[in-house]
């Protein structure tokens, strides 16, 4: 979807759906997001090292059960030259349903996130 930087970005996401976003891997490793109230959302920074084939991936995450707002952030390398590649990732994992049917209650949900 583009990339993410320390300006805010405003988006929506539908029910059980996610967005990618590409960071620098040179600049700030920490994720700031805000999601709608009431939403089972998660938010993730995934940076990977390393050769291609060989590399390791490191993994900072944060559940928002109820929606609101979370902050992550990626350690440190350990390896030489740091991260090659980070990825910011907004989820909107709320898949309920008004009664038996197919309308989905949280669809079309606020998020706005941010590089620090």
């Amino acid at each position: 979807s583009g990339r993410l930087t320390r300006k805010t970005k405003k988006l929506r996401l539908n029910h059980t759906a996610y967005r990618l976003y590409k960071v620098n891997p040179a600049g700030s490793a920490k994720l700031i997001a805000r999601i709608k109230r009431k939403t089972h959302a998660a938010i993730a920074l995934v940076g990977r090292s390393g050769t291609a084939t060989g590399g390791t991936t490191t993994i900072a995450s944060a559940y928002l059960p109820k929606g609101g707002r979370a902050t992550v952030q990626l350690p440190a390398s350990a390896g030489a030259g740091g991260y090659q590649r980070v990825t910011a990732v907004l989820i909107n994992a709320d898949g309920r349903v008004r009664g038996s049917s197919r309308y989905y209650t949280r669809d079309s949900r606020k998020v706005k996130a941010r590089l620090k």
